[in-house]
């Protein structure tokens, strides 16, 4: 809608014209009501503000935002919970698998301890694993404290139906927010229109009392410049005429103003309420929002949390089969070990031990995966029992570890010479042991005493046979041994610093004096060793050998039991090489014997894993959505420029102003527009008052003026020449009725001037009024229906004198002239501003009264004879009160002339 400017000031409504050229000319109001060439000379009407809310929101059509997520949110329901291939399914149909087995599909369920230390390990890790899939964990008293994949999978599924419907209200408030971004732009652009229209109107008020102003200046001149009386009546009925028009015009710009500043208030006040539905509305779409994302975002934590379960069970299952395949490959590693010994060879014998006890004893019998191996052979200071071999890894926690480890022959016995092949033995199995970290440090010391190199040969073996190498330690006040040769011991004692009580040393303050044995974990010493050989050679060729070698530091019954314990774990290990020989394929490559079982549950762990992966993947997705409807959200405060659709907010206010603040002025919301509008309508007011104090200088203007036409009358006039009949007669006549109405307006235009401008401003919508000041309009508008009452009750008791005054007022006769001057009065009173708008009403009532008084349209020229200007004011303004006293005054008058006839 474009801006509606008053350029035509002709463009007043045929209703006003009528009134005015019925005040005017004294001419029945029906005969201009009904007149069909005036409907296009129309003031144009005020943009109206749109009350009914259906339309507008019937006219709106909203795309709906939160399709794509709300599609989104099925999708993810069904990847979740709701489709056949959905992670739910598959979750669990993985984890009955490993737990139950499948049958149909030839797949056993997992048995924990059905393979090595470790790999068991992993299993039990793979059930417990596959348990957290499909199984709530629970407290002793029942409660769930901590949700299986499963759970968590079906929660967010049922979380996307609370999702959609926060989408679909969100969808909802986002229509009823644009519904309300359209009302405003609609009401923003009728409350600048009518308002700066309102501006424009009154700036027009003003410049049309300024105009008839001047020529009113002109006609008064003309009236005392005329040569002759009828020029002088020309030029007064001209000024009549000059105010009845600038009367009217008024009077119709005034009620064109009250109008457009009604609806100023009126669009106000549905722009305010669509600002706040807005507001209610842009809330709830953000509400509704943010719970969507809130939902979305734990459903997404839950699918995440199903994830890690179903992870950790494929991770539990790749860690049962890389144990397999390095038990596979330890095993393999010690059979190859131990069927290279054949004979009974040193290098081969402790290539068993090593592979034996880094693939078999640390992994299988003590439970630890171990890397980073590192193994060394030392040879000792003795060459033979200080002898030993360093392994250094790490292990599971990744700490570094050190152990030293020795072995004997199984046919090692007791004898005198430790180098004799008799004591050594011929056997090719072996018992193994760890030696101590004190035994390192005895052969430590011995090496940093004597020297590496100090005795070979038979020198060296007759020494170490004899006793020379044995080394004593007492611990010192750190905790430290300090350490002796047999020599350095037999000094001591000599010496005395050392005290032999029967076989048990001590220092001279107390220390306890203890010889390092080496080997002291062997057969024949403490008897914590491994035996690596065939079950018939333990059992049988050498059970007394080693029977008997226990029995050196152990009693019978003691011996017997260690010897049993190395009996089983003997067989255990058997059984080991028979299952590790099964391992190896027809290429000679290790394979699990239980390889094949688990892998038989990979397809359906890595199923689970894409369908939990792709349900993740969807809620990302989801969550992504919902957070673009939240940050990319439509910008919905409304500019001026596209509510008015103009292209500069300055040029439509009327407004000079530089090119930067034209600028800024454009980039203003309908509200920041509003408030310039609000200043820039002051103006308004003030043009109101100017107009009406102009008018008021015009009619004293033309109360003057009579005066000089009397002057002018009387100069021309022949000297007692005053009789009636003519011209004269008729302005003497209408000098009696002006002197009143004279009075009246002389009251009105002096000293009631102030006054009118207040009542204009009680009575004018957008003047900046108080209620006080409307409530002095409403009193004064009933004080002027009061007076209009009382002379129309005068009238009707005196019929003669008041028809008589408009019939025989001539061109300058006191008819029209007090039609004038009580048209100021009525333009000021009783024409209020908010009556102005409810003419039409009142003057389609006067015609139907007229037509209901007998008053046919074929006897209108007959009525307009008999019906004073006066009486249709009344009726107009009056209305049914009206109707009832011109009803009287006719019966009254046809009785009065009955009685005349």
């Amino acid at each position: 809608m474009r801006k509606k400017e008053i350029k035509n000031k002709n463009l007043m409504s045929a209703l006003m014209i009528g009134i005015s050229a019925m005040m005017t000319l004294s001419t029945p109001v029906t005969a201009y009501a009904s007149s069909p060439t005036e409907g296009d000379n129309n003031e144009p009407e005020p943009a109206q503000p749109q009350t009914e809310q259906v339309t507008a929101q019937e006219t709106v059509v909203t795309a709906p935002v939160t399709e794509e997520a709300q599609q989104q949110a099925e999708v993810v329901q069904e990847a979740a919970a709701v489709a056949e291939d959905s992670a739910v399914n598959e979750a669990t149909e993985a984890a009955q698998a490993i737990l139950e087995g499948k049958a149909e599909a030839g797949i056993a369920a997992v048995v924990e301890g059905e393979a090595g230390t470790i790999t068991d390990q992993a299993i039990e890790e793979l059930t417990e694993a596959a348990k957290d899939v499909v199984e709530d964990t629970k407290d002793e008293e029942g409660n769930v404290t901590e949700e299986s994949a499963v759970t968590s999978l079906e929660a967010a599924s049922e979380a996307m139906d609370e999702i959609k419907d926060n989408l679909k209200a969100a969808d909802s408030a986002n229509h009823e927010a644009d519904v309300a971004q359209s009302e405003i732009e609609e009401y923003g652009e009728r409350a600048l229109e009518n308002g700066t229209q309102a501006v424009t109107t009154s700036q027009d008020m003003v410049k049309d009392t300024e105009d008839a102003q001047k020529k009113a200046d002109i006609l008064v001149e003309a009236i005392n410049a005329a040569t002759s009386e009828k020029e002088a009546e020309e030029a007064f009925k001209e000024l009549e005429k000059n105010v009845a028009d600038t009367k009217t015009s008024l009077a119709d710009k005034k009620a064109y103003y009250d109008r457009l500043m009604e609806n100023y208030e009126n669009a106000k006040a549905e722009l305010k309420r669509a600002e706040e539905a807005l507001e209610v509305f842009e809330h709830a779409y953000n509400r509704n929002v943010d719970e969507a994302l809130e939902k979305a975002e734990a459903a997404e934590e839950d699918i995440e949390a199903a994830q890690a379960k179903v992870d950790n069970l494929a991770k539990a299952l790749d860690h049962v089969e890389d144990n397999l395949l390095t038990e596979a490959q330890e095993a393999k590693k010690t059979v190859d070990a131990f069927d290279k010994v054949t004979t009974y060879n040193w290098d081969l014998q402790r290539d068993m031990m090593k592979d034996t006890i880094v693939n078999y004893v640390i992994p299988q019998l003590e439970g630890e995966k171990i890397t980073d191996v590192k193994w060394d052979r030392v040879g000792g200071f003795d060459s033979q029992n200080y002898n030993y071999c360093v392994l250094t890894y790490k292990d599971s926690k990744g700490k570094i570890q050190t152990r030293y480890f020795n072995f004997d022959r199984i046919s090692r016995t007791n004898g005198e010479d430790r180098y004799a092949e008799s004591t050594l033995g011929k056997a090719w199995g072996i018992a193994v042991y760890e030696k101590t970290a004190e035994e390192i440090e005895a052969n430590n010391f011995l090496v940093s005493t004597y020297g590496k190199k100090a005795y070979t040969g038979k020198d060296l073996h007759e020494k170490a046979n004899g006793g020379a190498f044995d080394v004593f330690a007492y611990k010192d006040d750190t905790g430290k041994n300090v350490h002796l040769t047999r020599q350095m011991l037999e000094d001591a004692i000599a010496s005395g610093d050392i005290i032999d009580d029967n076989g048990v040393m001590k220092t001279k303050d107390g220390r306890e004096v203890k010889e390092i044995v080496q080997n002291s974990n062997s057969v024949i010493n403490g008897g914590k060793a491994y035996i690596f050989a065939k079950e018939a050679d333990v059992t049988g060729k050498y059970k007394n050998t080693i029977l008997n070698g226990l029995k050196v530091n152990h009693t019978a019954e003691e011996a017997e039991a260690i010897y049993n314990k190395m009996v089983e774990d003997n067989k255990a290990y058997n059984a080991y090489l028979t299952a590790a020989r099964a391992m190896v394929d027809e290429n000679g490559d290790a394979e699990h014997i239980l390889a094949r079982k688990y892998a038989s549950y990979q397809e359906a762990v890595d199923e689970a894993q894409d369908a939990v992966d792709k349900a993740k993947d969807e809620a990302a997705k989801l969550n992504d959505a919902i957070g673009d409807l939240k940050e990319v959200k439509k910008s919905r405060y409304v500019l001026a420029v596209a509510a008015l659709k103009v292209d500069d907010i300055a040029t439509y206010f009327g407004m000079d102003v530089t090119p930067e603040r034209a600028a800024e002025l454009n980039k203003m919301t309908v509200q920041q527009a509003l408030v310039v509008l609000e200043e820039h309508m002051k103006e308004a007011n003030t043009n109101l008052d100017l107009a009406q104090a102009n008018y008021q200088g015009l009619v004293q203007e033309f109360e003057e003026a009579k005066a000089d036409l009397e002057a002018v009358r009387d100069k021309f006039r022949p000297t007692g020449n005053q009789g009636g009949g003519g011209t004269g007669g008729a302005s003497a006549d209408a000098g009696t009725v002006a002197d009143g109405a004279g009075a009246r307006r002389d009251a009105a235009v002096t000293p009631a001037a102030p006054a009118a401008v207040a009542a204009a401003e009680a009575q004018a919508p957008a003047g900046g009024g108080d209620a006080a000041a409307r409530t002095a309009a409403t009193q004064t508008a009933a004080t002027q229906t009061a007076t209009i009452q009382d002379e129309a009750a005068a009238q009707a008791e005196a019929p003669d004198a008041g028809a008589g005054n408009v019939e025989g007022a001539g061109a300058g006769g006191a008819g029209a002239e007090e039609a004038v001057a009580e048209g100021a009065e009525i333009v000021d009173e009783a024409i209020a501003l908010a009556q102005a708008p409810e003419m039409e009403e009142k003057i389609e009532d006067a015609t139907a009264i007229i037509e209901d008084g007998n008053v046919a349209l074929a006897e209108k020229a007959q009525t307009a004879k008999k019906m004073s200007w006066w009486w249709a004011l009344i009726l107009l303004v009056l209305g049914e009160r009206g109707r009832e006293l011109y009803v009287k005054y006719k019966k009254d008058a046809e009785s009065e002339n009955e009685i005349k006839d």
